[in-house]
């Protein structure tokens, strides 16, 4: 992990961020044309059509589906803002598995919570909220200002956020707000995370480990020729007979190894 103590500013846009965001209004521009409703059942996520009639594509697709114009623009600002630093560190490619990673591990936490619901969920939200807790995990120090005007730590704002859709998820009165989405999006990334700064560390132990062993066998090799050497000084000197047994083994354990 990386660590960083700086107020929040703007970044310049990156490649995978860039198209993501461009894929994301040329699908709205799609949907206002042409028959909404219809675009919206056939490729928002719809937990009961997914388990039903596996309409398996649907957890990638309703990643790209927003409801309005509004909707759209505040998830692909959270993704250029937030978005564009994780991918600068970590490279295109491992950006763009971690966001549809986050989104399909969101879709997966809806499907779960209403399995039985034909209510199409659409929006990035669920891989922007995974997005959030990468940076809060990457940048944990950097100053953001919640609801445009408190300053909060990424680390914290991210907490009040997750604090925020728990509530929002266990008391929805209607909203049609899918808490749950931002949720299995965020827990999804988190844990994705943790795993693999664990294998990280594991890996590390390992070939440290395995470092060490070559060390060690690297010096019992060089006193086993040092050995060996004085053994055979000793042969020219006094012959095969003046061997101990002790010693006679250390030139077998040699001629093995030779």
């Amino acid at each position: 992990m990386y660590n960083s103590n700086y107020s929040f500013n703007i970044p310049h846009i990156t490649k995978a961020v860039k198209w993501i965001i461009v894929v994301n209004v040329f699908v709205f521009i799609i949907t206002l044309f042409s028959g909404y409703i219809e675009f919206i059942h056939i490729f928002g996520l719809i937990p009961a059509r997914i388990i039903h009639y596996f309409t398996i594509w649907q957890m990638i697709t309703y990643m790209f589906l927003h409801a309005n114009l509004l909707h759209l623009v505040l998830n692909m600002l959270m993704l250029w803002f937030f978005g564009c630093g994780l991918e600068a560190i970590w490279g295109s490619k491992r950006f763009l598995k971690y966001y549809f990673l986050t989104g399909i591990g969101a879709g997966i936490c809806s499907i779960i919570t209403s399995f039985d619901s034909f209510v199409p969920i659409i929006g990035a939200s669920g891989a922007i909220f995974g997005i959030l807790v990468a940076y809060a995990l990457v940048f944990p120090e950097t100053v953001v200002f919640v609801f445009f005007v408190f300053p909060v730590k990424i680390k914290y704002a991210v907490l009040i956020f997750g604090a925020i859709n728990l509530f929002g998820a266990f008391n929805n009165t209607g909203s049609n707000i899918a808490y749950f989405a931002h949720i299995g999006g965020g827990l999804t990334g988190y844990l994705y995370l943790k795993r693999e700064k664990l294998l990280y560390e594991v890996y590390n132990y390992y070939i440290s480990l395995k470092n060490k062993r070559h060390e060690q066998k690297k010096i019992e090799n060089q006193n086993l020729n040092k050995k060996t050497d004085e053994i055979l000084d000793k042969i020219s000197k006094h012959g095969m007979d003046s061997l101990t047994k002790k010693e006679k083994k250390i030139l077998y354990k040699k001629s093995k190894l030779s």
